[in-house]
């Protein structure tokens, strides 16, 4: 299945609305939320892709994939983040994401990596 619709889960609301805006100009479904813990329970409703930030308040991003992945096995998940380490990037991987970006990142990286997930038919 392809890549069709995108939620995004960042508590910062200016990147939410800058990549929403840029994807939907490209076709895409996109939504967003600030909070991780609405974003859940959105992102695990039948989105094709949840790009996910894995350092926020309230709930962390190993947390919320944890619970988008349990409510959603299929759905495809990238980690996005601005303090990359290798462990956190393996737990996230570990835990089922397929991929991550580190920000600062252009919304070009976004559709390249969609039509990786694409042609690897992850989605």
């Amino acid at each position: 299945m392809a890549v069709k619709s995108i939620f995004i889960i960042d508590d910062e609301i200016t990147l939410c609305r800058s990549i929403c805006e840029t994807l939907k100009s490209k076709g895409y479904q996109c939504e967003y939320s600030t909070d991780p813990k609405v974003g859940v329970e959105r992102a695990a409703a039948g989105f094709d892709l949840v790009l996910l930030d894995i350092r926020m308040p309230g709930l962390n991003g190993i947390e919320a994939l944890r619970l988008i992945r349990k409510k959603n096995a299929a759905v495809s998940v990238v980690i996005l983040t601005g303090h990359p380490s290798a462990e956190s990037i393996d737990e996230a991987m570990v835990y089922g994401a397929c991929d991550y970006l580190v920000k600062p990142f252009g919304v070009d990286q976004i559709i390249k990596m969609i039509a990786k997930l694409n042609s690897r038919g992850a989605a």
